[in-house]
């Protein structure tokens, strides 16, 4: 383990998941000198070797104005984050396999401007621009997932070079964060079009007196018993949308299909977003989770939650 990770996980053994984090005052901030500023002190040394045995005032007086210079620097270095407040908010939902985002809120509560800083996890970084006073910003920081259900955010570290890139200063911090992971579609199985209605009657074929609500673009696996043929003529294959028992049901039911827990969520999963695009009406029953006959984003992101926490 390097120096740096060793010191990483050390402060943040120390605290606790933080819903809200406070940076410190600047005196108590961290700072060491980058590899340009090593360089800059390097040279800086040689400067004065070199003035010394030359006895130059004006070599003096350059070697203590670029050393000034260097040590207001790390005033400012250690400035440009401090006392900010740090949240995060939920993420949006993603599939397994896709990157998540974690929206994060800065706020800026003094009466000076703060420079760029860069918030990063062990995977991915995110540049703040910098902050007006008595203002606020967000960014988004991104981590991979790979596994369905609740994901958190992970421990981020705070860190800038500005003004000159002669100093690092530095805050590891654990901030809560939630984002839910959808699992991965997967299974090439057709959609079961059958609904448990109370006389086992297959819900695609009956229309009734239900009312014709719209039309739609055809997808594949669309009965052609929908298309609206003379509405199509003019180009796009359209498709009939109906209200109430007319409309195509799809009954989805976790209980009825064969395969391990992974290989079924996956393939409802699959059915899910197979339903949704064709405008079907859907209903999803789980061991802990039943829904109504229903289409639409609401309905959509429910039933694809419930997968995701199964």
């Amino acid at each position: 383990m390097s120096l740096i990770a060793w010191l990483r996980q050390k402060s943040l053994a120390r605290r606790d998941v933080e819903a809200e984090v406070h940076l410190p005052r600047p005196l108590r901030m961290p700072i060491v000198p980058s590899s340009f500023g090593l360089a800059f002190f390097f040279v800086l040394i040689v400067m004065f070797i070199w003035t010394i045995n030359h006895q130059l005032n004006l070599g003096y007086a350059l070697i203590f104005l670029l050393a000034f210079v260097a040590l207001f620097s790390a005033a400012l270095t250690v400035s440009t984050f401090s006392q900010l407040r740090l949240r995060c908010g939920e993420a949006a939902p993603v599939f397994a396999g896709e990157d998540i985002y974690f929206p994060i809120a800065i706020e800026n509560e003094e009466s000076r401007p703060r420079a760029a800083f860069t918030l990063r996890n062990a995977f991915y970084q995110a540049d703040c621009a910098g902050i007006e006073a008595h203002s606020g910003t967000e960014v988004k920081l991104a981590q991979p997932t790979a596994e369905r259900g609740w994901t958190s955010l992970l421990p981020l570290e705070i860190y800038t070079t500005m003004p000159l890139g002669l100093f690092v200063a530095w805050q590891w911090r654990h901030l809560a964060g939630e984002g839910l992971v959808y699992p991965q579609p997967a299974g090439d199985l057709p959609l079961p079009m059958f609904a448990d209605n109370a006389n086992g009657s297959l819900m695609s074929e009956g229309r009734g007196e239900d009312e014709l609500v719209g039309l739609q673009g055809y997808h594949p696996g669309d009965p052609l018993s929908r298309v609206a043929w003379k509405q199509s003529s003019r180009g796009e294959l359209l498709i009939k949308q109906f209200s109430g028992m007319g409309a195509e049901q799809v009954l989805l039911d976790y209980q009825k299909m064969g395969g391990d827990k992974e290989t079924r969520i996956a393939q409802l999963t699959r059915w899910v977003l197979d339903a949704e695009a064709a405008g079907l009406l859907y209903a999803l029953r789980l061991p802990n989770f039943s829904s109504d006959y229903s289409r639409g984003q609401a309905h959509y992101h429910a039933c694809l939650s419930a997968l995701a926490v199964l």
